[in-house]
């Protein structure tokens, strides 16, 4: 796919878990906003293939805790040899009325540009927002069967010709990896709607402040 520049659009597959963690991650923190690291792997076809996500915080989050789940998530994705590696970053804010990512999210995709991206690459990472009305309403909406990229409560966005992380990703662009997104809202929701009062999904900030006694029943 060719975008009106001549250069070739890149394409981006998101699995099922990483869609359903990064909404269950907003769920469980809806008056904070949340930030995570998106895991995947890029292809020479200009395609990135979304497989997992590591929830880091919800909170703005500090260079100091940044730096480190950066840094345990490289090592972690070092120890395996299935060539995944660090190709992004998601957030949400906490007000309804915010509708862009913050300047905190911006910042963290450049670190992440300059840390994870060689020379050369064709696909460069990928910026995925979960605003506050589009959790709203995927949440509320019913079972239409619908699998447009609108449906995923997602937006996604790569670089601008200004290297600013605000170039909407077109929706042809972006698809499920396996079902619909509507199948994985339902999976949202049927989490959400379980026995278990307290989500079982911890991010790096839950996993620091756990104390020692809870660290590893609250492994991240």
């Amino acid at each position: 796919m060719t975008g009106s520049s001549g250069k070739t659009q890149q394409t981006i597959q998101l699995s099922s878990l990483a869609h359903v963690k990064i909404i269950l991650h907003a769920v469980k923190n809806p008056r904070s906003p949340t930030h995570g690291i998106l895991i995947g792997t890029s292809f020479p076809d200009h395609s990135l293939v979304i497989s997992d996500v590591l929830p880091v915080c919800h909170s703005s989050p500090t260079k100091p805790l940044l730096e480190m789940a950066l840094l345990l998530a490289e090592a972690h994705l070092s120890q395996n040899d299935d060539q995944k590696l660090i190709v992004g970053w998601y957030t949400s804010n906490e007000r309804l009325d915010d509708v862009h990512p913050k300047s905190a999210a911006l910042k963290t995709m450049n670190a992440i540009h300059e840390k994870f991206t060689s020379p050369g690459e064709v696909v460069e990472p990928v910026l995925i927002f979960l605003s506050s009305s589009g959790l709203a309403s995927v949440l509320d909406c019913d079972d239409r069967g619908d699998d447009e990229v609108s449906e995923s409560g997602l937006h996604f966005y790569g670089r601008d010709l200004k290297m600013n992380w605000s170039k909407s990703i077109l929706p042809e662009s972006v698809k499920s990896i396996e079902g619909t997104w509507t199948d994985n809202i339902n999976v949202v929701k049927a989490a959400c709607i379980s026995e278990n009062k307290s989500l079982a999904l911890f991010d790096f900030e839950d996993h620091l402040s756990s104390g020692v006694s809870l660290i590893k029943e609250i492994d991240w």
